[in-house]
């Protein structure tokens, strides 16, 4: 069975592209301070810190490659998947600040 093209089929990439690329921008630049967090921290570590650190730098790319997944899938995937990649962008985003945010400074 086939689908009728839909006229604005790229109405909700815009969206969920206006809505992640500033998280990631702000990310990336928490992420470029995050090294400070670890001033206080004696030399065998700060493992809460690490944990976070971590985190955060892992779903940085995951954000953008699902950012950049929506793109195509917008035009030919199916509504579920679709679906998918457009809440799980930015939830991937917010992650990733939130975990940049609520950093352990030297624990």
């Amino acid at each position: 069975m086939t689908t009728a093209p839909r006229p604005r089929w790229w109405l909700a990439p815009v969206a969920v592209t206006l809505v992640t690329l500033p998280l990631l921008a702000y990310g990336g630049l928490l992420a470029l301070l995050s090294p400070m967090a670890y001033d206080p921290c004696d030399p065998g570590g700060c493992p809460q810190t690490d944990q976070h650190v971590v985190l955060a730098v892992a779903c940085l790319p995951v954000a953008l490659l699902l950012l950049i997944g929506s793109w195509p899938a917008a035009r030919s995937a199916g509504q579920g998947l679709r679906s998918t990649l457009y809440l799980l962008a930015p939830a991937a985003a917010v992650l990733s600040v939130l975990s940049l945010s609520t950093i352990p400074i030297g624990r």
